[in-house]
């Protein structure tokens, strides 16, 4: 059982920073993270990437302002398989993956943009399964996104489920869920395991809404934005 929580808590990684930014000074994307449970305020996530989007950094930083994790990623090489470090200062941790590592597989961030380069599929009702590396494995997991049919889902929002494709894993681990703007195509909420533990070591359940500089789509998809899945350059 422990196996299967450390499972879903290297899953949640990938989709609880996925957000991109235009360059500026500050953050164009700012992720603030609540507890599940009682709606506590736990942490921001402060997104910063470089001219071309290629380069980018997340700060996660605490109550006080204190940064207690960082992410670096590099799509240098690939869109949906980014090389990238990350570590957590609390626990005083290293992670990191080679982009030459997972070929095809999503990882990580990466499945931002896999997101939107299977949109169609997915705005039609299709479920889609896809390889997902999870940092700290040499293997990619089956993976499977289908999109979410809830009635609290806003309608102005395309809302997803995000789980293991394993009937056995999948009873044992709870699905991701996300909501993405149908207009910007951005990621506006992630509900799920987080990725950054808590003080005293203890995982987190976490409701993280993102909040944007301005309405357009980040400057690495701006000329893709209206092309289809079989366009979509990675």
């Amino acid at each position: 059982m422990q196996a299967v929580k450390y499972i879903g808590a290297l899953l949640a990684m990938a989709f609880s920073s996925m957000g991109l930014t235009d360059s500026n000074p500050a953050p164009t994307v700012i992720g603030t993270a609540y507890d599940q449970e009682n709606g506590r305020f736990l942490y921001t996530e402060q997104h910063f990437c470089s001219p071309d989007s290629r380069l980018c950094t997340v700060e996660y930083r605490d109550s006080f302002g204190v940064i207690i994790a960082q992410k670096w990623l590099d799509y240098s090489d690939s869109l949906i398989s980014p090389s990238l470090v990350m570590n957590d200062y609390r626990q005083n941790s290293e992670v990191s993956v080679s982009s030459g590592d997972a070929d095809d597989t999503v990882v990580d961030a990466g499945f931002d943009n896999y997101v939107r380069s299977i949109w169609d599929e997915l705005f039609s009702g299709e479920a889609v399964r896809f390889p997902f590396l999870v940092l700290g494995f040499d293997k990619p997991f089956k993976m499977r996104v289908d999109q979410e049919e809830n009635p609290s889902c806003d309608r102005d929002n395309l809302c997803l489920l995000v789980s293991l494709d394993s009937w056995l894993l999948g009873m044992l681990t709870d699905p991701i869920e996300l909501s993405y703007s149908r207009d910007s195509r951005k990621l506006v909420r992630f509900s799920g395991l987080s990725n950054i533990k808590g003080e005293t070591g203890e995982t987190l359940m976490v409701d993280i809404h993102y909040q944007y500089e301005n309405d357009s789509l980040p400057a690495l998809l701006q000329s893709q934005s209206h092309q289809g899945p079989s366009e979509f350059i990675f």
